[in-house]
């Protein structure tokens, strides 16, 4: 499973991206949890 954080899922709109809410993560070296999503696929021809 592929996940981004909700950063990254914003930087992709449009692009042809499909995600799924992964919830919350503490990343390593973070204080607060990240909403991360995790990468469905990509459309057909979108890159």
């Amino acid at each position: 499973m592929d996940c981004v954080a909700d950063t990254v899922r914003g930087l992709c709109s449009g692009k042809g991206f499909h995600f799924a809410d992964g919830g919350e993560f503490v990343a390593k070296g973070f204080e607060e949890p990240v909403l991360v999503h995790e990468v469905r696929c990509i459309a057909p021809g979108s890159i």
